[in-house]
């Protein structure tokens, strides 16, 4: 999803021209290859997104949208309360982006444990309820 404060311009005729036609907020490090999944999507339809600031954490992110005109494109799950709390708007990102993978990561000598069992399925639950 993409989200942006009350009555952004870039809402009133959504599509990827006006996706693009705003600044960025970036949330976190930029991806390793210096492209994450939103770059490398708009790259293969030869759009490029500018990004007008990065803050480290989601929670700073909803009080620079209302205050601005940048947009933020992430999992509509990171942004949640902050959309209701600040009243945000929101909008399907006007491109097809491959889904989030999700992976997590156990010692081979730690998996049986009742411990890392118990936390697997309590991941893989908030997964599904996400889905």
């Amino acid at each position: 999803m993409t989200f942006g404060r009350q009555d952004h311009p870039a809402f009133e005729n959504w599509s990827i021209e006006s996706w693009a036609q705003y600044p960025h907020l970036q949330v976190g490090l930029p991806a390793p290859t210096g492209r994450g999944a939103i770059d490398q999507a708009v790259a293969k339809l030869g759009v490029e997104r500018r990004i007008g600031a990065v803050v480290p954490h989601f929670s700073m992110a909803a009080p620079i949208l209302t205050k601005t005109d940048m947009l933020l494109s992430v999992s509509s799950v990171a942004m949640t309360e902050m959309e209701q709390i600040y009243g945000l708007e929101k909008r399907p990102v006007p491109f097809d982006v491959e889904p989030l993978e999700l992976m997590l990561f156990t010692s081979a000598i730690s998996t049986d444990q009742p411990e890392i069992r118990w936390f697997r399925d309590c991941v893989d639950r908030a997964a599904r309820d996400l889905l």
